[in-house]
Parts: C-alpha cells; structure tokens; sequence
C-alpha cells in the first residue's frame, strides 16, 4: 500500500517551493514550544477531513493485481510566524502558481492549489507584537492499494429453471 501523508507531503513541498531548511516547518497540533516570536517558522494543519473526489480500479491480469487509486482532496492552514512572515507567505503564494511549483507537485506527490488570500492574524488573535499571518490552501492527493485478485481463465455456469413441465439444467463451459 502506497499511503501518502498530506501533511507531510505539503511540508516537503513549502520547504522546496520557498528554499527553507527542514526545521523552519513544524505540523500544527504537535508539542513545540514557540520561545521568541521572532523566529520564522511555518506551521501547516489540516482544516478539513479529506473528501472522496473519485476513483479508479485497474486490473493487471499478467500479475493478477488490482490497483484501487483513491483522490481525495482536503484544506490546510499554513500559518507564518516571526520578522519575515508576511514575506514568506507572500512569496509562498506567488511561488505557488508558477511551474516550479507544477513540478514540485509531482515530485511530492500533491496538487496544491491556488490560495484562497493572505490573512493577518495578529489582530484576530490578539497579539499584535508578533508576525503571524496564514494561507488557506485546498490539495489534492492520491491513495493508492494494491490487491491480489486471481483471474478467471474458466468458468462454468449452472442456470437452474423450476418449468411446471419439469425442471431442467443448463450447462454452459468456456474453455
């Protein structure tokens, strides 16, 4: 089974897409202590469960496998602290429509589309003494499963019939 973690994939993603080292991305709901609000950081968290968009089942015959692909699609909060927030999001936004960002996609695996604005938060949450700003952003993401599922090479069919005049079978066979 091929799981792909959103969060994660979206972490990997922000951290391609704006050239920031791996430590600056923390996940939203985790115990990190958050010492000087100067610090840049970026934190992402899901804001929605993930919705069934389609599916797709394929059977290899040859290997006796079928491939079931889930899509799915969700909402997450990337949310920027410290001096350079506003320009990290800024800059996250304006980065996200561009083909480096198409390719980034692929590379992780994720479709990340068009963010919905820039909100300041500071005065939403009441702390106007530090940088925080979010980006609400709609992906969506594949869940694949392999399964093993024996072919048919024959078969044979048994039609039953209850006919006042009697009953009678019906054999078919298929070599």
């Amino acid at each position: 089974m091929a799981f792909i973690d959103p969060l994660k994939q979206l972490a990997l993603y922000t951290r391609d897409l704006l050239e920031v080292s791996e430590s600056m991305i923390k996940f939203g709901r985790t115990n990190h202590d958050k010492l000087d609000f100067s610090e840049n950081l970026i934190v992402i968290d899901g804001l929605t469960p993930a919705v069934n968009i389609g599916s797709q089942h394929k059977y290899d015959g040859a290997n006796e496998l079928k491939t079931i692909t889930k899509t799915v699609s969700a909402e997450f909060a990337l949310n920027f602290y410290g001096e350079d927030a506003q320009e990290n999001a800024m800059i996250w936004a304006t980065l996200n429509e561009s083909q480096k960002a198409r390719n980034l996609g692929y590379t992780h695996k994720i479709t990340v589309h068009r963010a919905s604005g820039i909100t300041d938060l500071r005065m939403l949450a009441g702390t106007g003494y530090t940088e925080r700003f979010e980006i609400t952003v709609k992906a969506t993401y594949n869940i694949t499963n392999e399964t093993e599922l024996l072919r048919i090479n024959s078969s044979q069919i048994d039609i039953i019939t209850d006919n006042p005049a009697g009953a009678f079978t019906i054999n078919v066979q298929e070599a």
